[in-house]
């Protein structure tokens, strides 16, 4: 992987991040600055408290932070672009010694960025791209694929390839290219498994509510019939689970999810339940992961242009005690 110098704060302070620790961070900024912190200053702009898994995210990232001896801010971007810009033009003021970004709204993430260069603070990107900051994220093409042929496995085994009448991509098409990648990957994923199968898509909207009339509604047009769905993130997995429930259809659907989020486990442990698996990406543990390039970011040292999450495992019931108590 190609590599980028981030030497900006490096060349204002000469010291490791060790003494930076204790003699407290450098900043050029003014009183209202990183400088008036003991110690380095961090803030993150995390997606959405609304989103159970970019808060998971957030909450590992501040845990992880406090416990690698940073002072850290959490601010909400609200899953909304001028609040995302909003939150840079807030952070830029404050001049900590690092902004971590995870925004919802990449078009918004160039202005994001315009921003915090003109304010000398260097940024760290979380799933979204942001020009010359280096990008904590996924191979999101591949952990669609994995949910896909996990969702369709499970399928073929519970029923037969034959009895399969018909698959769901429920995705956020509308979250741009990182959704769009996913989507892309869990069509393949399926396909992989189903080639036959015919593939119709629904979007999420990135709301429960939205779900339970999606899912209904693909009931509805395939009575009887066993179906199969993936879907984007947990919390719309498991609204489309209550969903099919609420029909009296939980026995002719099988879901693959992803995330791997604390609330979804509990369905995944159901015997015979509609919830087949999730493509767990461990997001509480991502905290741990992007606080080590922080640290390497505020210590002057190389960081890779791309970094993935280190375990990624689609989980279900048969294996789920392996990586969750």
């Amino acid at each position: 992987m190609r590599t980028t110098r981030f030497r900006a704060l490096a060349a204002a302070c000469a010291l490791s991040l060790g003494a930076a620790l204790s003699l407290g961070a450098c900043s050029s900024g003014d009183a209202d600055s990183g400088k008036d912190h003991e110690r380095p200053f961090i803030i993150m702009a995390q997606a959405s408290g609304e989103i159970t898994f970019s808060q998971a995210v957030a909450d590992g990232v501040e845990a992880a932070a406090k416990s690698a001896g940073f002072d850290i801010e959490v601010l909400d971007n609200e899953a909304d672009a001028a609040k995302a810009v909003e939150n840079a033009r807030t952070a830029a003021l404050k001049k900590p010694d690092l902004f971590i970004e995870y925004n919802l709204n990449p078009e918004s993430n160039k202005q994001v960025g315009q921003i915090l260069d003109k304010a000398g603070v260097p940024v760290l990107a979380v799933q979204y791209g942001l020009d010359g900051a280096p990008l904590y994220g996924l191979d999101n093409k591949s952990v669609g694929f994995d949910g896909g042929v996990g969702v369709a496995q499970a399928a073929v085994e519970k029923w037969g390839a034959d009895a399969i009448a018909q698959a769901m991509v429920l995705n956020f098409p509308e979250g741009g290219q990182v959704n769009l990648d996913r989507g892309a990957g869990a069509e393949e994923g399926i396909k992989s498994v189903l080639p036959d199968v015919e593939i119709v898509q629904g979007s999420s909207k990135n709301d429960t509510s939205v779900v339970a009339q999606v899912v209904n509604s693909f009931l509805v047009q395939n009575p009887g019939k066993k179906l199969i769905l993936w879907s984007h993130v947990d919390q719309m997995s498991t609204a489309a689970a209550s969903a099919a429930r609420a029909a009296g259809r939980s026995d002719d659907l099988l879901i693959g999810s992803t995330g791997g989020e604390e609330s979804i486990l509990p369905e995944i442990r159901k015997p015979n339940g509609p919830i087949a698996g999730t493509t767990s990406l461990f997001p509480g543990a991502w905290g741990e992961e992007i606080i080590a390039i922080a640290q390497d970011l505020l210590s002057g040292k190389d960081v890779e242009k791309f970094t993935e999450p280190s375990n990624i495992v689609f989980v279900t019931g048969a294996n789920i005690d392996q990586y969750f108590d």
